[in-house]
């Protein structure tokens, strides 16, 4: 393990620090750390003057390595402090780090640099700790300074990179790792009053994220359903133990509100879908776009098993009758033609089906088409937004299509 440590140019006094039980008397909270954490080495960021100061009297106390820096006056000088933690730490080492005797603002440029390591290069970080001078008191020994551990700091910042993918991306994994860790430290701590639903909170999180990104819709639904009895529990729990998530509850229950187990499910594939286009999975509600078409197909024809493969082709056959009809090709007729035939919203539908699959087509082929024909970025969002807007207007306008209404 690496203690990075940080010295000024104050005149320290000699204290007894103490953290978990152990107490060290110095002048240097890197000493007392070298001592009570046996790191393989040390690595002490010092400017000119502190190195003046102090560097020769802790080099002779503990094998350090001095780097030095200068304080930050400008925005190039940040990133200079910034090069000098990063490139002194390799990838996957364990570190702690000492801001103790950092001077004024280092120790909140030093936070930015920690986060790269661990997020680039992999770093495990053992412990954040500062030497509060300010809260020590005095007992038979003299004057006893407590070391803070402050590692919670990055749980913070777990959260919220977690709230983060979730609230932009719709990725649930990060907070779903965070919630199966505050509930498992929570058990450790053999709390009287313990959680009873986050463990399987921080499971199906982490479940309908995956199932969401795999496009498998149904799976996803259905697993919704089964956690909707439970969720006002979930609520009250991460109000009690989860502090980070209780003013985001609505963007993690807004993930679970899909929930269908009967019934074609057009309005919620509705609301799905809005939601991919907001997350940003445009591929995703492509997909989801041509597979409601379908649905509304099929709930409009009264078929009840509206997954079963051969009604699908049947709907699908159906569609591109009208299709084909449309663009003046000839198409096999199929027998539920004529119950669509006259109904007013059957050329909106189609049409959205040709949009669709124009654009649907590019996307399950991975853009393999001369560039000619390839369609831009911006015209495939824009039609999965406009197609989106159609198929709302069919199922609203209908006001009840699941119940087959002429």
């Amino acid at each position: 393990m690496k203690l990075l440590s940080f010295l000024g140019t104050g005149k320290y006094q000699p204290v007894l620090y103490s953290l978990g039980g152990k107490t060290f008397r110095t002048e240097y909270v890197a000493e007392a750390l070298y001592n009570f954490l046996k790191p393989e080495e040390v690595i002490v960021f010092v400017t000119a003057e502190a190195m003046e100061a102090h560097g020769k009297e802790l080099g002779k106390r503990i094998p350090a390595r001095f780097v030095l820096i200068e304080v930050p006056k400008r925005q190039d000088d940040v990133w200079k402090v910034f090069e000098a933690m990063v490139t002194g730490v390799g990838e996957g080492e364990r570190v702690a780090l000492d801001i103790t005797h950092a001077f004024r603002h280092i120790p909140f440029l030093s936070f930015p640099a920690l986060l790269y390591l661990v997020e680039i290069k992999g770093v495990k970080v053992e412990g954040i700790y500062y030497g509060a001078f300010e809260a020590r008191w005095e007992d038979e020994d003299g004057v006893v300074t407590p070391i803070f551990e402050l590692t919670g700091l990055l749980d913070a910042i777990e959260w919220l990179y977690g709230l983060r993918d979730l609230k932009r991306y719709g990725r649930a994994e990060g907070l779903s790792e965070a919630i199966r860790r505050t509930n498992a430290r929570i058990h450790r701590e053999g709390r009287e009053e313990k959680p009873r639903v986050l463990s399987r909170y921080s499971t199906v999180l982490g479940d309908l994220s995956t199932l969401l990104h795999l496009n498998q819709i149904p799976e996803f639904m259905e697993l919704s359903s089964r956690v909707e009895k439970d969720l006002s529990d979930f609520r009250e729990e991460a109000v009690r133990f989860l502090p980070p998530l209780r003013h985001s509850l609505s963007e993690v229950e807004r993930l679970l509100s899909f929930s269908c187990s009967s019934g074609h499910c057009l309005r919620e594939t509705i609301g799905l879908i809005e939601y991919m286009l907001e997350k940003g999975l445009v591929a995703n509600a492509l997909e989801l776009e041509r597979e409601l078409i379908v649905n509304i197909v099929l709930a409009r024809l009264g078929v009840e098993d509206y997954l079963k493969r051969e009604n699908r082709v049947k709907a699908e056959r159906t569609l591109g009758f009208f299709a084909g009809r449309m663009k003046g090709v000839e198409v096999e007729r199929t027998e539920w033609v004529e119950a669509l035939e006259n109904w007013e919203w059957t050329e909106e539908l189609v049409k959205a089906w040709l949009k669709v699959g124009e654009v649907r087509n590019a996307i399950a082929h991975a853009g393999m088409k001369p560039k000619r024909d390839r369609p831009r970025p911006r015209k495939i969002v824009r039609s999965a937004r406009e197609v989106l807007e159609t198929l709302k207007a069919v199922i609203e306008g209908v006001g009840g299509v699941d119940e087959n209404k002429d």
